[in-house]
């Protein structure tokens, strides 16, 4: 397996609260990990630091086998999408909040265009494309926000807590769509859970967060890529 990410000895902390206390921990490229804790283990601490839009106080994070600068964390931001808890959908229609991106990157029309078609059509949003995005449902907010980070054909997906507010028939959708990144194997998925069932069913790896500290765990199909034991 080949290492995507390579945490090591990373702290990060809010004022005077310790988020993250990481000795090391890896994961892999072109596979679905899971994160699961509680509210308050670091999890979204985490994601921001794996979408390079924060940057440890103490520690290294190697993407690639390269340690990770200050000045070329903006680049490497273009190589992730990010999909938070609650994403926030720009008061336009689901078409043009899905090509946003490649917009701001100055494509083509047709190449918007093409894009967002296969995006939509993958997460089965072609029949909303027109609609307002400002009249969409918490799940199809949230696979939109999907096929905006998918748009822009990222190495790496990351969601936050995706399951959290859906529907029954989004819930299983975006599972679905979890199990299809499984098996084609050319997409690095992260995403965190409460679930601990649902992690093992859905990740091939799975970090097991509580405090800011990693934990081993090994069940089922996932596997752990923790080194330490806290």
């Amino acid at each position: 397996m080949t290492h995507l990410y390579q945490i090591c000895n990373l702290s990060f902390s809010y004022q005077d609260s310790n988020a993250l206390e990481l000795d090391e921990l890896l994961i892999e490229q072109n596979q679905v990990t899971a994160v699961v804790g509680p509210n308050g283990s670091g999890k979204s601490t985490l994601f921001d630091l794996l979408a390079f839009l924060r940057q440890p106080q103490a520690g290294t994070i190697l993407f690639r086998g390269t340690p990770v600068a200050g000045s070329g964390r903006a680049q490497l931001r273009r190589q992730v999408g990010y999909v938070q808890q609650k994403p926030y959908l720009m008061k336009m229609s689901v078409r043009d909040n899905i090509g946003l991106g490649l917009k701001f990157r100055g494509e083509p029309r047709r190449v918007i265009d093409a894009t967002v078609n296969a995006v939509a059509g993958e997460l089965g949003l072609t029949a909303l494309l027109d609609r307002d995005a400002n009249k969409l449902s918490g799940g199809e907010i949230q696979k939109v926000a999907l096929a905006r980070a998918l748009a822009l054909q990222p190495e790496v997906v990351i969601m936050d807590e995706p399951f959290t507010y859906l529907d029954e028939a989004t819930v299983h959708e975006i599972e679905q769509w979890l199990h299809g990144q499984r098996q084609a194997r050319t997409k690095t998925v992260i995403f965190s859970t409460h679930d601990r069932p649902r992690a093992q069913s859905l990740s091939d790896n799975i970090v097991n967060l509580s405090n800011g500290r990693a934990y081993p765990f090994s069940s089922g199909n996932a596997q752990s890529n923790v080194s330490q034991s806290g």
